[in-house]
């Protein structure tokens, strides 16, 4: 499982958080999946969430750690 955290504004405007949640599934185990978040860091406000970790719809996600 890998995550990412950053920042950034939506349409020029506003402070908002974003966390990309990536898991790279073992062989013979569920689908990829991945999930986003998006919300305001001013008042922690939920802008976006797509709820659970969503399977991949093709490809696959590889996370390598150095």
């Amino acid at each position: 499982m890998a995550q990412s955290k950053g920042s950034g504004t939506i349409n020029g405007a506003g402070d908002h958080g974003i966390m990309l949640t990536a898991d790279d599934a073992e062989k013979g185990a569920a689908a990829d999946t991945y999930r986003i978040n998006i919300w305001n860091k001013s008042n922690g406000g939920k802008i976006y969430d797509n709820g659970v970790k969503q399977n991949l719809g093709g490809g696959s996600i590889a996370i390598h750690s150095k």
